[in-house]
């Protein structure tokens, strides 16, 4: 039984993600939910990492009927970027920072030591090392530099919109 997320499955009162049969055929294995203790996840905590991982096959899927070429890809660029962590936005000033970290209370530290005025932190959404960067190439009409973004109404509207509803508001975005 589900519980509303696919691929999640409780064995003997445990929390496991279990990938469908075809993704078993491409070599995809089952995984224990646990914390980075070791502990079990509790019930809210394992829905979220399942739908974590479950996102993560969605964007690489996404991006894979696609021919890589035709985004600005080669076929090595997309190792590593299935990576699990937050995506977060926080503005300076006149410009806006959209980055990628597994941890979050220690980014918004080090950008806190590392910048000396003051900032506003619109928040974090789970998502990909992947997601942030496709994030990037659609945004990049109001790109500064680097991570760094003009605080356009399409920019705001979008930062809005995935902190919000929790995750990335792929269809605000405009292609």
């Amino acid at each position: 039984m589900s519980h509303g997320v696919p691929l999640l499955y409780w064995r003997n009162g445990r929390p496991r993600w279990e990938p469908g049969p075809s993704r078993r055929k491409k070599g995809d294995r089952g995984q224990d939910l646990k914390d980075a203790d070791g502990n079990w996840l509790n019930f809210e905590d394992a829905q979220a990492k399942a739908r974590q991982i479950n996102a993560g096959f969605t964007v690489k899927q996404t991006i894979l009927r696609r021919p890589l070429a035709d985004r600005g890809y080669a076929e090595n660029d997309i190792e590593g970027y299935d990576t699990l962590g937050q995506i977060y936005f926080v503005r300076f000033g006149s410009v806006i920072k959209i980055g990628f970290t597994t941890n979050f209370q220690a980014r918004m530290g080090a950008i806190c030591q590392g910048h000396p005025e003051p900032f506003l932190s619109f928040g974090a959404v789970n998502g990909t090392l992947l997601e942030e960067k496709l994030i990037h190439k659609s945004l990049a009409q109001y790109r500064q530099k680097g991570e760094w973004y003009a605080p356009h109404g399409d920019v705001l509207r979008f930062i809005a919109n995935c902190v919000i509803r929790g995750k990335v508001a792929w269809n605000r975005l405009k292609h």
